[in-house]
């Protein structure tokens, strides 16, 4: 299932906005569409055991210290080529949605945002 038919089986409002050039990073994201950097979510792959997705709001780092006091197991950046293998999104376009097999960690401040902006599934 696409993030976009997730969102809509769901009941999320969303809009899909198409960028002028492929983003790669949530600055990228920010100086492109205009939008605070903080409503850019990152959906940042780590490894483990098993795959670890954080997501977190653009302004922020994903603290691996707590990710791993969280998870328990010493985790690592994924590479570009793990992060296609695991999600099946090349980085700029990694989405949350529809990937299983993995831990997922969503930052609380998230939850504080109105309305953000996260990969689709497809950096376009």
């Amino acid at each position: 299932m696409e993030s976009t038919e997730y969102l809509k089986h769901r009941g999320v409002k969303f809009r899909l906005i198409r960028l002028k050039e492929i983003p790669r990073t949530a600055k990228d994201v920010k100086r492109i569409y205009g939008c605070p950097l903080r409503n850019v979510l990152k959906t940042i792959v780590f490894l483990g055991k098993a795959p670890v997705i954080a997501v977190v709001p653009g302004d922020k780092k994903a603290d691996m210290k707590k990710l791993e006091s969280t998870t328990g197991v010493k985790l690592r950046l994924a590479s570009s080529e793990e992060v296609l293998e695991i999600t099946g999104c090349s980085i700029g376009g990694v989405t949350p949605f529809c990937i299983s097999n993995c831990i997922k960690i969503i930052d609380s401040g998230v939850f504080d945002i109105d309305k953000v902006n996260i990969g689709s599934g497809v950096a376009e």
